[in-house]
């Protein structure tokens, strides 16, 4: 696209006015959702790396242990704080191989802010943090596009395809697992595009720092660094010059540094690095067999253990907005013109070489799921990090009709056309957005067709806290007991007012007065006489039942 000059530092000012405009709707809205089925887990992960670390320390200091020295600002400790009894040491969790940084930096930060173990504050608090590592995430997806294309308009396009994803849009407030790697994932690449492009030992260490980091995420964050190194190795054999020893050093450099931060960042691996390294590794193709997942996909229940090839690239198109998949494709097609035309001229830019490598950070680990049938839970969630490239070549499929139909035509009606629509398209989305809130997770398109009894809905239980909400704004009784189909359920129950928790107790579906449900594909139960239920869009994703009835 051809830049649009601006008088002194406006374009500075749209940039900045629609960052600011995306981070205070963040600030107004971070506490309208409820609590999800991962959330939970994760901060167990933190408690139990927190004693873990604590143990080491205060053995290493006093030769046994003892209570946890370590008090927050509130002059407490971190067992006064947070009931810990029947948390299991870090060698017998079973999810020790998981990276807990996050969970971790999660759980200090509660504790610094003296937030109580049952205080809706906890996942508040996780919540507007997790909104802050996104927006800072779609930041460095900015400049991403931004430095590829030499263009800030192209740089803000990305972010709003980002921003206005609808499932990505919510889950950013509540998935502290999959849309937290997504963000450290973005902020990885960005540091290796830098990497690439200056081959500096500052680069190569920041490069290895974020790179660290994501691996601790998510154990899938090593195909960063796997793909750097034929990337950054082609870019130092196309160079003319003399100094490929001292780029090779920095490659090794940029490797040694991944090692010490993967290892520092993940308590799990200081006893035998290697061994439970690849322990680690192992689980990202298989996980743990007892945690077998039934879902909805296309009307049949299916084990996340035995999935079609396609359940991802399915899940991917019907969830993310047309438009994006279409110009995807274009953007795709471009890039095989464009190797095809490097291989013919034996002209390879740098340019180049990074689009490959966007390219394949969206083909590989997708190849990689359906080769090794991967066990995958609730669609398409654990590779929301394929988003990123997936809409960076969306923007160069954008950018390529745009600079099609101006050598085409030198008249501006078709470019006009072209984003104009793109424009109406947008503030569609951001409507649609609007209008599910704060349901955005069940977002569907229209190649999805009809969507219940077909597919899963709100798989994350969020819609258990307006539920619960109803029951006690609706019933005025002392004592009221409720059946929920999942445990995220009760869970939400710390989301009510104290003295509104105290009157519900949850039972059995044949003793309880009312009986809630999310339709999932391991709960997908009907009942008869439903008193309310609750929509995203036209999509029902809860309801809530007379109690004493068995599913139909």
């Amino acid at each position: 696209m051809n830049q649009i000059e601006f008088k002194g530092n406006q374009d500075k000012i749209i940039i900045v006015v629609f960052f600011t405009i995306y981070f205070i709707v963040g600030l107004l809205i971070y506490r309208d959702y409820g609590v999800s089925t991962d959330e939970p887990v994760e901060r167990r992960h933190g408690i139990v790396t927190a004693t873990y670390l604590v143990n080491k320390i205060d053995t290493f200091l006093f030769g046994s242990y003892s209570p946890p020295p370590l008090v927050n600002l509130k002059g407490r400790t971190v067992v006064d704080l947070v009931e810990v009894r029947g948390v299991p040491s870090l060698e017998n969790y079973r999810d020790k191989i998981y990276g807990s940084i996050y969970s971790l930096f999660l759980y200090y930060l509660e504790q610094a802010l003296g937030i109580g173990p049952e205080s809706a504050g906890i996942f508040y608090l996780r919540h507007l943090v997790n909104f802050c590592l996104f927006f800072v995430a779609v930041i460095f997806f900015y400049k991403i596009a931004r430095d590829r294309w030499d263009d800030w308009r192209l740089g803000l396009l990305a972010a709003a395809f980002l921003i206005l994803s609808p499932r990505i849009f919510a889950e950013s407030f509540y998935n502290n697992k999959d849309v937290a790697f997504l963000s450290v994932f973005i902020i990885a690449w960005y540091f290796l595009i830098l990497f690439l492009r200056e081959k500096t030992l500052r680069t190569a260490w920041w490069a290895a720092f974020f790179s660290a980091l994501a691996v601790n995420v998510r154990i899938v964050g090593v195909i960063l660094p796997s793909l750097i190194i034929p990337f950054y190795s082609w870019e130092i054999f196309k160079r003319t010059d003399r100094r490929i020893k001292k780029h090779f050093l920095l490659l090794g450099t940029y490797l040694l540094v991944l090692v010490f931060f993967i290892i520092i960042l993940w308590p799990y691996l200081w006893s035998s690095p290697a061994t439970n390294f690849l322990a680690a590794f192992s689980s990202m193709a298989h996980y743990d067999p007892g945690r077998e997942h039934l879902g909805l996909y296309f009307g049949q229940v299916v084990s996340s253990q035995q999935l079609p090839w396609h359940y991802v690239p399915v899940w991917l198109l019907i969830t993310t907005p047309l438009l994006y998949s279409l110009l995807f494709v274009v953007g795709l097609g471009v890039l095989i013109f464009n190797i095809i035309k490097a291989i013919k001229n034996r002209v390879y830019s740098l340019e180049l070489s990074l689009d490959l490598l966007t390219a394949s950070l969206f083909f590989v680990p997708l190849a990689a799921i359906i080769i090794f049938n991967s066990w995958l839970y609730n669609g398409w969630r654990q590779m929301y990090f394929m988003a990123a490239p997936f809409l960076l070549l969306g923007v160069s499929g954008f950018s390529s009709l745009y600079n099609y139909l101006r050598k085409k035509n030198k008249k501006a009606l078709g470019r006009n056309i072209l984003v104009g629509g793109l424009v109406v398209y947008l503030v569609f989305i951001a409507w649609q957005i609007i209008v599910d809130h704060p349901y955005q997770n069940v977002y569907f398109n229209s190649w999805a067709g009809e969507v219940e009894n077909r597919f899963d809905r709100d798989y994350w239980g969020l819609s258990y806290r307006a539920a619960l909400e109803y029951i006690v704004q609706h019933d005025n009784r002392p004592n009221i007991t409720v059946s929920v189909n999942s445990a995220i359920g009760a869970v939400n129950l710390i989301m009510l007012d104290i003295p509104d928790r105290r009157r519900l107790n949850f039972t059995t579906e044949d003793k309880a007065d009312y009986i809630l449900t999310e339709f999932t594909g391991q709960n997908n139960c009907s009942y008869k006489d439903e008193i309310k239920s609750f929509y995203s869009g036209h999509i029902k994703i809860m309801g809530i039942y007379p109690g004493r009835q068995k599913c139909l």
